[in-house]
């Protein structure tokens, strides 16, 4: 099994990237108008 410390380094990695991918997506409907 992965460590618990391990875990939540990828947990955390992977929320960030939804949430940049979440904001690019929102700022490129606004664009688009």
């Amino acid at each position: 099994m992965t460590s618990p410390r391990r875990w939540a380094g990828l947990h955390q990695r992977c929320r960030a990237f939804w949430l940049t991918l979440d904001k690019r997506l929102r700022s490129g409907l606004v664009n688009d108008g």
